[in-house]
């Protein structure tokens, strides 16, 4: 058998009987990776590919072909991996040659440099039509990459120009795998640090062509979007890898960037390392992208079956993603027409949204369906982060911008997560806007290692416009407001919807009505146990028409110092159907003011129980008109200055409202700042006698019953 130094050699070397196999000592110098056996195929007439066939140069027909078994190496197409050399062409030999032939490409150890790029069309987010982009290195088939030891693929883009680079573009089905995420895993990185140098992998499907993808083992090191899924992606694995965002200008881990269609997919067991631009994990298939705000003309033609469905986001470890945008600094975030969604037992830790939904649905008759949210720790630490964007989970069908009513059921599970802040600047915990149909049911909420007193406002659920919404068995804990709502709920009642059963500890409000809030309706409050709290309910300027349905809330622990506290709005708080409304009947719950207000409109409260008073039941400037809802009774009466008794006219009845232990209220009358209850009522004298004495004549006034009952220690 001859030996042969090199291709060189190979290719000068003409067949000569008995020498039907040589061996190729390199492929340009001996050892270097290139070598091999070769025999001769006396018919073939392939083009010479540099690797696995060979043309000599003299003969035309027949052809010098390697013997091997398994996989291609890219080191016989001539690549160094020396990290110096320029590897781009023989690594492209290789991959056309892999492709073609169904076998996989194996990368031994080394650092194989990526410097010459080829322009490609290719879509990017935002843009209608595909635009010129350069990768270094292009798949149009079927691909499975095989990376070894300690073995890097360095994209060197040119410094940025007229286009968008990119690493590589895939258009066929891919596998990727490595050795795992220790010290010797495979890695893709971009050299440059620029955003322009953007696109670390790219897939990219069509209508007509969907394609699927491995990626398994590797770690990915800068490029702005490290894992780009254009469009029509249909069978996904992204599993055990390491996402590095802290090289260059930061950016997004795993981008799908408006698809279409995006199914079967599953991005489970990874770990990502943020930075302050991007996000670990973004599915975009948002008709408010494709239709307005980033108008994309290829994308309005989606057929009726193009969305995102059947989706598992598990087990990843996400971390320092930091940009404090709107939209930015997102863990997991989903945005657009889905079902059939998992995100289950991930961190998200030190994010600026931990979980995000936003746009979910298309149009009306497409909308986010079928999402389950279990076992997740989510923990907000980001101390620059944007108070009014900042959230441990955040969901919103399509930025409010329909309103609720036209949401279809969107059947969403959120059980058994830890969402957590500690940071000074806490925001948002949980933000649901225009969701319907969630059950937010057995999970952690609030501010760890921080007292309420010494940060920012915090909300524990904020809720605007939700609907048919069950927040049950939860914990939440050291907040400013627990539990807030806006914006309104949508009509109509549910059997599911309420706040029930939920342990609300150590927050300064536990209900707070902001400003926007418009007629909400009837929310089910029940069986809810509060323990140090300062106040019940806080209501902001401009809140009205709430009703709050309470049955059987347990207070006890630290002291109130007001129950309601209320600026302006038209507010209600009565007894539900089976039990007492409020009951802070329990000795260690003691209440300074039930209400303190400055107050405008029409207010109820209804059925409470009160004990250990240590002010009023009242401290309350009022602008407009306080009811007894249920037990009011107007009804003209006299008394003089010093007596305490009132005397109501001949011929009227007392109306059977008028109870013992009732606190009444005289339009324009001053009690000298104490609190009126009656403790006697004489009906044959028509007299109700007072624990206080009058402070002046009264001539016929209107006298109105308060809604609570005064329980003496």
């Amino acid at each position: 058998m001859m030996t042969l130094a090199n291709y060189t050699a190979l290719r000068a070397y003409s067949y000569t009987p008995g020498n039907e196999t040589v061996f190729v000592q390199g492929y340009l110098a001996i050892g270097d990776g290139g070598e091999g056996h070769f025999y001769w195929d006396s018919l073939k007439t392939d083009a010479d590919n540099d690797g696995t066939i060979i043309k000599v140069n003299t003969v035309a027909t027949g052809r010098w072909r390697r013997l091997y078994d398994g996989k291609l190496n890219v080191k016989w197409f001539g690549a160094k991996g020396d990290g110096v050399s320029d590897d781009t062409n023989s690594i492209q030999h290789a991959i056309n040659t892999s492709s073609g032939l169904s076998q996989t490409l194996y990368m031994p150890s080394g650092s194989y440099r990526i410097a010459s790029y080829t322009e490609s069309e290719a879509y990017i987010y935002g843009g209608g039509e595909p635009v010129i982009t350069s990768f270094g290195l292009i798949i149009n088939g079927d691909i499975s990459l095989e990376l070894g030891k300690s073995c890097s693929l360095l994209f060197d883009a040119p410094s940025p120009g007229g286009n968008q680079y990119g690493g590589i573009q895939f258009k066929g089905n891919t596998k990727i795998t490595g050795l795992g995420t220790d010290s010797n895993a495979g890695v893709f990185k971009m050299v440059k640090t620029d955003k322009i140098s953007g696109r670390l992998l790219h897939f990219e499907g069509t209508r007509n062509q969907k394609i699927s993808l491995t990626i398994s083992g590797v770690k990915l090191a800068g490029g702005y979007y490290q894992i780009c899924l254009y469009d029509y992606i249909d069978g996904c694995l992204i599993d055990n890898n390491i996402f590095d965002a802290t090289k260059g200008v930061g950016g997004y881990g795993v981008f799908a960037d408006d698809c279409r269609w995006f199914k079967n997919v599953r991005i489970t067991n990874n770990t990502f390392i943020g930075s302050n631009t991007g996000d670990a994990i973004e599915i975009n298939n948002d008709g408010a992208t494709i239709k307005g705000i980033h108008p994309d003309p290829n994308k309005t033609d989606r057929t009726a079956d193009e969305w995102s469905e059947r989706l598992w986001i598990s087990n990843n470890s996400i971390s320092n993603y930091t940009d404090p945008g709107q939209a930015g600094g997102i863990g997991i975030g989903l945005a657009g027409k889905m079902t059939d969604v998992f995100i289950e037992n991930n961190t998200v830790d030190n994010c600026n949204q931990g979980i995000h939904f936003e746009f979910c649905r298309y149009k009306p008759s497409e909308t986010l369906q079928n999402i389950s949210i279990t076992s997740n720790k989510v923990t907000n630490n980001n101390t620059n982060a944007n108070f009014v964007y900042q959230s441990a989970l955040s969901m919103s069908n399509a930025g409010g911008m329909l309103p609720p009513e036209s949401v279809q059921q969107m059947n969403i599970v959120c059980a058994h997560n830890t969402f957590e802040s500690s940071s000074a600047f806490p925001g948002y915990i949980v933000g649901l806007k225009g969701i319907r149909g969630m059950h937010f049911v057995n999970n952690y909420v609030g501010v760890r290692d921080i007292l309420f007193p010494n940060y920012a406002p915090s909300f524990g659920i904020a809720q605007d416009g939700t609907s048919s919404t069950l927040v049950s068995g939860n914990i939440i804990y050291n907040l400013t407001y627990a539990i807030a709502f806006a914006g309104g709920q949508s009509s109509g009642s549910n059997v599911n919807k309420g706040i029930v059963n939920n342990k609300i500890i150590d927050c300064k409000y536990v209900y707070y009505l902001d400003e926007f809030i418009y007629s909400m309706g009837e929310i089910n409050i029940a069986g809810n146990q509060i323990n140090g709290c300062s106040s019940m309910l806080k209501c902001s300027t401009t809140a009205v028409g709430l009703i709050l349905l309470a049955n059987n809330e347990k207070i006890s622990g630290l002291k109130f110092d007001k129950v309601i506290y209320t600026d302006d709005g038209n507010l209600g708080i009565r007894r539900g159907v089976r039990n007492d409304a409020f009951d802070f009947s329990s000795p260690n719950a003691i209440l300074a003011d039930f209400i303190q207000s400055n107050y405008r409109g029409d207010c109820y409260f209804v059925g409470n129980i009160l004990q250990n008073m240590a002010g009023g039941f009242m401290r309350i400037t009022v602008a407009g008109s306080l009811y007894d809802w249920y037990d009011h009774a107007n009804l003209a009466v006299y008394g003089t200055k010093g007596s305490n008794f009132l005397t109501f006219a001949d011929g009227l009845s007392l109306p059977a409202v008028v109870t013992e232990g009732k606190i009444i209220k005289i339009a324009g009358y001053d009690f000298g700042g104490q609190m009126p209850f009656i403790y006697r009522i004489d009906d044959s004298a028509r007299k109700i006698y007072l624990t206080v004495n009058l402070t002046s004549d009264i001539v016929n006034q209107i006298m109105s019953l308060q809604a609570a009952t005064f329980i003496a220690d």
